[in-house]
Parts: C-alpha cells; sequence; structure tokens
C-alpha cells in the first residue's frame, strides 16, 4: 500500500471512531432524557392520585356528616368551573354524586335530591295517564353539576325553574291496548312537553305479570323498567311550540 493509501485509512479509522463516541454520547443523553420524563411522568401521576383520595376523603367526611354510612367511594371525574365529581354508592341512598371544588375549602354538594324529583315526576306523570298505562320516572340535572344544592323537600317546579333538568320516562301499558301504543305515548310525551318538561319518553305494551312486578316494587329499579320497554317506542319530550300529540304521532309513524 502507498504512503497516501495509509494516510486515507488512518482518517477514515479516526472518522469512524469519532463517529462511534458521538453516537454513543447521543444515546446516552436520549436515555437520560427517557429517564427524567418518565421520572416526571410518575410524579405527575403520583401527585394527581393523592389529589383525587384527598377529594374523596373530603366526600367521605361530608357523607359523615349526613349520617350516610353504608357508602363507597368511586371514581373521581372533571366538572365545570373547578369542580370534582366523586361518585358514590349506597345500600340505603343508591348511587349519586358529590361535587367538591379543587381547594378542597369551598362549598359541596351532592344530587341525592334527584330521589325526590323522581319521585315527583312520577307522580306528576301519573295524573295524566288513561286506563291500563303505567309510568315511572327518572330525572337528572343536564350539566350533571346542580346549580346549587338542593333537598328532597324541594319541589320539582322550584327545580325546574332555577335548574336544568331533563327526565327518562318509561310508560307501560297493557298488552290489550298495544294497538294505540303510538297514540298514547304521543299524547303522553305532548302533554309533558306542555308542562315545560324536557327528555325522553320510553313506551311499551308488556304482559300483565310483569306490569304487577314492577309495580310492587317499594323503590323502582331503573333497570328492571329499561329491561322492560326494550324493542319499544321512544319519543323526544321538549317544550316546543306545535309539538303537539299529532306531530309527535307522525314523527313515530315515519320512523
Amino acid at each position: 500500500m502507498t504512503p497516501r493509501g495509509k494516510l486515507l485509512d488512518k482518517e477514515e479509522g479516526c472518522m469512524k471512531r469519532k463517529g462511534a463516541v458521538r453516537l454513543k454520547r447521543l444515546l446516552v443523553g436520549i436515555l437520560a432524557c427517557l429517564g427524567l420524563c418518565g421520572c416526571l411522568e410518575s410524579g405527575a401521576a403520583g401527585t394527581e392520585g393523592s389529589f383525587y383520595d384527598q377529594l374523596r376523603a373530603q366526600a367521605g367526611q361530608y357523607l359523615t356528616s349526613l349520617g350516610v354510612e353504608d357508602f363507597t367511594l368511586g371514581l373521581v371525574g372533571r366538572q365545570q368551573e373547578g369542580w370534582y365529581s366523586v361518585q358514590v354508592t349506597s345500600s340505603s341512598e343508591g348511587t349519586f354524586d358529590v361535587f367538591l371544588t379543587r381547594s378542597g375549602a369551598g362549598e359541596i354538594r351532592d344530587n341525592l335530591s334527584l330521589r325526590s324529583l323522581s319521585r315527583q315526576m312520577t307522580e306528576v306523570s301519573g295524573e295524566h295517564l288513561k286506563d291500563g298505562e303505567f309510568c315511572s320516572a327518572w330525572v337528572g340535572f343536564i350539566r350533571e353539576l346542580p346549580a346549587r344544592q338542593w333537598t328532597a323537600d324541594d319541589p320539582l317546579s322550584l327545580v325546574q325553574e332555577e335548574d336544568a333538568i331533563y327526565a327518562r320516562w318509561y310508560l307501560l301499558v297493557e298488552e290489550q291496548y298495544a294497538g294505540e301504543l303510538a297514540q298514547r305515548a304521543a299524547r303522553l310525551g305532548a302533554q309533558l312537553g306542555e308542562l315545560g318538561f324536557t327528555g325522553t319518553l320510553y313506551a311499551a305494551a308488556v304482559p300483565a305479570e310483569k306490569l304487577n312486578e314492577l309495580r310492587e316494587q317499594a323503590e323502582p329499579v331503573q333497570a328492571d323498567w329499561q329491561d322492560a320497554i326494550q324493542g319499544g317506542l321512544r319519543v323526544r319530550v321538549a317544550p316546543e311550540e306545535g309539538r303537539s300529540a299529532e306531530q309527535i304521532l307522525s314523527e313515530l309513524v315515519a320512523g
């Protein structure tokens, strides 16, 4: 090999060694960055978990102050305007939510009033039923977070006026009236809309034994009523001008 060739080989080897050193430094830098990011993510997750635990603890203290003892605290969710919700399950009160602010020192609300509001809505619906019809209703807050703390003694009319609520109505009719199901659902849907309510009315014709089973429940179970109306009709209830029984019936026929 000529002297020039030896020189070129030497330079090429030197360049390879320098490239390897640069690559090694780059890999070390990447691994260090990944390790740091992992620590940051772990720290953030730990902070969030600790914060959620604090919210659950505050919700538990709040429930104890209300005299609710048999409860289980569930998921924490983000709500509007800095509020958080803690899901609660209780054998005596069912499933509901407690709402707290991020500071933890502000106002606390709950939606336990929904049970009372649902009973009141069921009673209002019952005033408009015909022979062979049975209805149960469940009320909810459209924005999930109540506009203010409501109690079981607050009338439905007041909550409807000052907060945003919706309802799900389950209308069951005896099988002998199955041929009139659409007309009956349209009539009740229109009447509820005229009262200023918003929500969805579900309707189905069911056997007498199923009706009796549901009517004998000490406390209506929504899941049982949902099962009973499977395959039935669905009516949109809204306080809209011109949303008459005839209009709703035409929608049911077309749909």
